[in-house]
Parts: structure tokens; sequence; C-alpha cells
């Protein structure tokens, strides 16, 4: 898991809205990035589908439900080979 915090001078943070979009759906399906946390301290896990690898570049929105803010990161999934 990720932590970050999320704050906004006009909204309570329990009140802000939280998504998620990839841009790589086959690696990253947005149903794979699950906030936790609550109020201003919250946690993102992203999961990639199994035996997949390369790129995905992961979008977190944060919304009072007028404004909307995003911060964006890189996530690279290495090949891994099990075979003994």
């Amino acid at each position: 898991s990720i932590l970050f915090s999320i704050s906004d001078s006009e909204t309570e943070p329990a009140s802000l809205t939280l998504n998620g979009r990839s841009d790589n759906p086959g690696l990253v399906p947005e149903a794979n990035i699950v906030f936790g946390g609550g109020k201003g301290d919250r946690t993102v896990t992203v999961t990639p589908i199994s035996n997949r690898s390369g790129s995905a570049e992961i979008t977190l929105l944060v919304s009072d439900g007028t404004d909307i803010a995003s911060e964006s990161f890189k996530m690279e999934v290495k090949e891994v080979n099990n075979k003994y």
C-alpha cells in the first residue's frame, strides 16, 4: 500500500471522493486500484493482473463534488521467470 493524504479547505476529508485511473487496463484494471484509510490519511493498493508485465500510468483523483485534483505515477511490472 502507498500512503498519502488528502485535504480541502472547504470540505471535510471524509466527504471527498477518490477514484483511480489506469492508462493500461490490460495490466492494471481500474477495479484493481483500491483505496483504504479514512479522513485525510489514505492508502492506495494497485494490483496488476497476474502473469502480465509492462507499465501503466496510474492517476489518483480526488473531488469535492465541484473541483477535481489529480496526481499520477508510473508503475512498472517486471516479468518473472518462475521456471526452475
